[in-house]
This record gives structure tokens, C-alpha cells and sequence, in this order.
């Protein structure tokens, strides 16, 4: 009786001692793999910090400025008679009759419904 309570004590030392090595070696593979995300992390951050750094740059008035009298010769400043409220601008034409007697409301108008329709109806604003 004595020695199969020694062997039971045994066994549940020899499990426990290979659980916790198991488990150690578990630990470390995990700490390592946080590790190297953190490193990636980093470096993604970094990378950000680099592109935002290159994109306040190039948009740089003055460069903006300079290749739009490069690229764009014909391109003049806008002027403030050019300049006009909303609701001086005239309203928008019926659509056309198309072929087979159907109305086309043109590629703006379409996707304007559907972008409509893909918001939730809680996110329209209602008219009152």
C-alpha cells in the first residue's frame, strides 16, 4: 500500500514537473512572438512617421504652386467673381430620355442612390 501511494506521488510529480516545463517552454515561444511584434509595431510606426513626414513635404504651397505653372500653364487663380453661393447655382436638368423609353440619371446620380442606399436609414438626415 505504501509503495503505490509512492508511485502515485511519483507519477503526479513526474506530470507536474513535465507540465511546468511544457508550460515554460510555452511562455518563451509566446514572449518571443511578442517580441518581434513589437519590433514590427515599431517599425510600422516609424514608416508612418517617415511617409507622413514625405506627404507634409510635397505638399509644400510653394511646390504645389510651382508644378501646377509647370504642368499646367493654362491654369489660372481663381478669381472672387468666380466665387458664388450654392444656391445661385441653377438646379439640376431632368434626365434624358435613353434608349428603350428608360430615363438614365447619369453615373453621379447612380452612384449617389446607391451610396444612399448603403447608409443606415438611422444615419439619414430626415427634412423637417
Amino acid at each position: 500500500m505504501r509503495a503505490l501511494m509512492i508511485a502515485i506521488w511519483g507519477v503526479l510529480f513526474l506530470a507536474t514537473g513535465y507540465a511546468l516545463f511544457h508550460t515554460a517552454f510555452q511562455v518563451s515561444d509566446l514572449e518571443d512572438e511578442l517580441a518581434e511584434l513589437n519590433r514590427e509595431i515599431l517599425a510600422e510606426q516609424e514608416s508612418v512617421h517617415v511617409l507622413g513626414a514625405e506627404w507634409t513635404y510635397l505638399n509644400r504651397p510653394d511646390r504645389i504652386e510651382q508644378l501646377s505653372n509647370t504642368l499646367l500653364p493654362e491654369l489660372e487663380r481663381v478669381r472672387p467673381t468666380q466665387v458664388m453661393h450654392l444656391e445661385a447655382l441653377p438646379l439640376k436638368p431632368e434626365p434624358e430620355e435613353g434608349e428603350g423609353g428608360e430615363t438614365d440619371p447619369g453615373p453621379i446620380s447612380r452612384f449617389l442612390d446607391g451610396a444612399a442606399k448603403a447608409v443606415p436609414a438611422t444615419w439619414r438626415r430626415t427634412s423637417e
